[in-house]
């Protein structure tokens, strides 16, 4: 991925559009119908070329912040952190941070990003270790105009922080962690955005890594390759087990404040559960709030590779498109 956008993510974009304006609903095995162009897309300026991939993307402030594995941006040295106008596509001289990553595959960078409501901070979660200097063990919170490290905040992980979300008062992380802050936490963790504390309360974890995380009203969406999600205890060799949590497919709604998993609308099972066959990598909602988009891995002919369209409340597929490989990521407009 060699420009800030992939030609697949804009196509998607504009399809997702598309279905939303037209408000079809469609067999669970009928693609949506091909879009009509609604707008141009204009040229890209060979400033927004990047060395490697970016896996994270936020237009805020008059910039584009983008994260990943890259080293450099147009050619001037800029890693894994970049704050670009959104006019110029130029580097903003005035949001430098250095972050330093040690992972051995490629230097991975940041791997996931989220904007506090009033634009003021920057949370960025990865597989770094260091931030403008300050040890920060793969999660840290910045100044979103400067850069700078706030030093008040500093949960340490013990692996990569794939997903978070914030509402300003806390802040949801996702990822393969098993700890959080020196304590079990697997995979999911609540956390006071001014402070980075765990916040009291909150019950909820997974058994497999959590890629994506997403906020709709009261309710957080999680996404990811977990089969289990709910409280654990830990075994005679410290293991988290799960015996009293939830069985679900890779997707689940929580309730933001508790972490109590939702109900379907009938009652009748304990979970919301649109039962995905493999990883769910990217998960997002309609505006209106009535279906869900899950952007899926996997084998193509054993329901993987796929972006789905899941009722917001019955959890039943509305359709699903297949492709030739994965669905990594999803933009609604």
């Amino acid at each position: 991925m060699n420009r800030l956008f992939s030609n697949a993510l804009l196509i998607l974009a504009v399809a997702l559009l598309a279905v939303l304006g037209a408000g079809q609903t469609l067999g669970a095995d009928v693609a949506p119908p091909a879009p009509t162009p609604t707008a141009e897309i204009d040229s890209l300026d060979t400033a927004f070329s990047v060395s490697t991939p970016v896996h994270s993307i936020i237009e805020a402030n008059g910039r584009y912040y983008i994260g990943g594995n890259f080293s450099d941006v147009a050619g001037e040295p800029q890693a894994f952190l970049a704050a670009l106008d959104v006019v110029t596509g130029q580097l903003d001289p005035n949001f430098r941070p250095t972050i330093v990553s040690t992972s051995d595959i490629d230097r991975r960078g940041v791997r996931t990003m989220a904007l506090s409501p009033d634009g003021n901070d920057l949370y960025i979660g990865g597989y770094f270790t260091e931030v403008n200097n300050e040890f920060r063990s793969r999660i840290a919170k910045l100044d979103a105009i400067t850069g700078e490290v706030d030093l008040s905040f500093n949960p340490s992980a013990d692996a990569v922080v794939e997903a978070l979300a914030t509402d300003g008062v806390s802040v949801w992380v996702g990822g393969a962690f098993e700890s959080l802050n020196g304590a079990t936490s697997p995979h999911v963790a609540k956390l006071d955005a001014t402070t980075g504390a765990a916040v009291a309360g909150w019950d909820t974890y997974t058994n497999s890594n959590v890629h994506d995380l997403h906020i709709e009203g009261s309710d957080l969406y999680l996404a990811g390759n977990f089969t289990k999600i709910g409280p654990f205890v830990l075994d005679g060799a410290g293991v988290p087990t799960f015996d009293a949590a939830l069985t679900v497919d890779r997707v689940a709604r929580a309730d933001l404040a508790t972490g109590a998993v939702i109900a379907d609308a009938n009652g009748i099972d304990a979970e919301w559960n649109p039962q995905a066959q493999h990883r769910v990598l990217d998960i997002d909602v309609a505006v209106d709030g009535s279906l869900v988009y899950l952007a899926g891995a996997g084998p193509k002919l054993d329901g993987g590779n796929s972006l789905r369209a899941i009722d917001a409340t019955t959890g039943d597929v509305v359709w699903r498109r297949v492709n030739a490989g994965d669905y990594q990521a999803i933009a609604v407009t």
